[in-house]
């Protein structure tokens, strides 16, 4: 086993971008309300699991400092 010392430690994130298209309700009129709705049910389903796994490491690591 070897020691390791960190004195500072610096990173980047790039994200690339992409194209997401997507329309407000009150622009598609009547006929359009159901794509806005699975636009936002859609986004829901790909953003929860990311969601989850934040909250999830950041409650384990809230644990492991209180002890």
């Amino acid at each position: 086993m070897a020691d390791l010392d960190i004195g500072r430690f610096d990173t980047t994130i790039e994200f690339e971008p992409e194209v997401i298209v997507g329309h407000a309700p009150a622009t598609l009129g009547e006929a359009g309300t159901g794509a806005a709705a699975s636009d936002a049910l859609r986004l829901r389903e790909l953003l929860r699991p990311v969601i989850i796994e934040l909250l999830e490491n950041e409650l384990a690591r809230y644990t492991r400092m209180r002890g």
